[in-house]
């Protein structure tokens, strides 16, 4: 089985010591380098480090029972559905007010077992639609909604919801290089979780996450990724009964689509 000391070392090769506190819209500047400031300051190395224990306690569960993926990806995925969110309580971290839109930052388990935390901006005004947003390795939820010092996100999840989208960003569970990525993925599948289906579940719970926190449902869905991102977009999802072969990925995949 893959260590924790082993995820730990590679911890401390990445970001060293921090003395950035706080876990809301106030972020460090990064100068170019946010994962060293972000991953300590928001808390995402210990979250990473958490799975282990949560693995050694025998809460993880090789149970799938979300959208059914295409017959193509199964083999990536492990099932032949998504992990769907557990039917506890949603735990809401922080929120915090930004110009023109506002930031809520939640906690809930997928039925695997595997914690998912994530941020949900929602405009001040009426909801043109709901964006699943894919957010690149080094980067964080909370970077792609503050432009103080952008990283490579650009701040996309602030311009969307400014523009009257509700964005979703979940992280992507990696301690911003691949090597960190990899020995998670290994210990999860070690107990029967493909991480590859956590990062995918985590970014498909988008729907739901926005139902409970605004009481919307029914909005049009479109998703987008930068750099990893990508590799999580909705080409795991089946397309509706009658959509046919579709020559993008993106069209027809979700249940509703721009």
């Amino acid at each position: 089985m893959i260590s924790r000391r082993a995820l730990s070392g590679l911890l401390v090769t990445l970001v060293g010591p921090s003395s950035v506190a706080g876990n809301a819209l106030v972020l460090g500047h990064c100068r170019g380098s946010c994962a060293n400031i972000d991953l300590p300051a928001l808390g995402y190395d210990t979250f990473c480090q958490s799975f282990f224990d949560i693995a050694a306690s025998g809460r993880l569960r090789a149970v799938a029972t979300g959208p059914e993926i295409r017959r193509e990806m199964r083999s990536l995925f492990r099932e032949r559905r998504l992990y769907r969110p557990s039917h506890d309580d949603m735990r809401i971290l922080w929120r915090d007010a930004a110009d023109g839109f506002s930031v809520v930052k939640v906690e809930f388990d997928l039925e695997c077992g595997v914690p998912v935390r994530g941020c949900l901006g929602v405009p001040d005004g009426e909801l043109k639609g709901l964006i699943l947003l894919g957010h690149g390795m080094a980067s964080t939820p909370e970077r792609c909604f503050d432009d103080a010092d952008k990283d490579y996100m650009n701040a996309l999840g602030k311009q969307l919801c400014q523009d009257g989208y509700a964005v979703w960003c979940p992280y992507i569970v990696q301690i911003g290089n691949l090597e960190s990525q990899n020995n998670i993925a290994a210990m999860l599948a070690s107990h029967g979780v493909s991480a590859h289906n956590v990062s995918c579940a985590s970014i498909d719970a988008g729907e739901i996450v926005c139902r409970k926190l605004t009481g919307v449902s029914g909005l049009n869905v479109g998703v987008y990724g930068v750099s990893w991102g990508p590799s999580s977009r909705s080409i795991w999802r089946l397309p509706p009964a009658g959509c046919g072969r579709p020559s993008s990925p993106d069209t027809c995949v979700t249940r509703r689509s721009f």
